[in-house]
C-alpha cells in the first residue's frame, strides 16, 4: 500500500470519528443532550499482534478501542451512558 493511500485512510477514519462524536454527544441529529444509554463499538482482535499488509486496517481497530476506552470514561461517568466494545477473534469457515 502506497504512503498516500495510507493517509487517506488515517484521515477518513479522523473524520468519520469526529463527526460521530459530535452526533452523539448532541444526542444524535435532531435530539438534544443524552441521559443514560449504551454505546457499543464492533472492533476485531487482528490488531493485538502484527500481521502482514493490514497496517491500515490495525491502525484503524486500534482507534476504535481506543475511543470506547475514553467514551467510557468520560461518558460513563458524565452522562450514565454505558460504552462497551466487543473484538471477535476469527470465524471458523471464512476467509482469513
Amino acid at each position: 500500500m502506497a504512503l498516500k493511500q495510507l493517509w487517506i485512510l488515517i484521515l477518513s477514519e479522523h473524520s468519520q470519528c469526529a463527526t460521530k462524536h459530535l452526533n452523539l454527544k448532541k444526542g444524535g441529529p435532531g435530539r438534544g443532550s443524552s441521559s443514560g444509554g449504551t454505546i457499543l463499538n464492533i472492533s476485531a482482535t487482528l490488531h493485538y499482534t502484527a500481521s502482514w499488509y493490514q497496517i491500515h486496517v490495525s491502525a484503524a481497530k486500534a482507534a476504535i478501542d481506543s475511543v470506547t476506552r475514553n467514551l467510557a470514561l468520560e461518558w460513563g461517568t458524565d452522562y450514565d451512558i454505558r460504552v462497551n466494545g466487543i473484538a471477535p477473534g476469527p470465524i471458523s469457515g471464512t476467509p482469513a
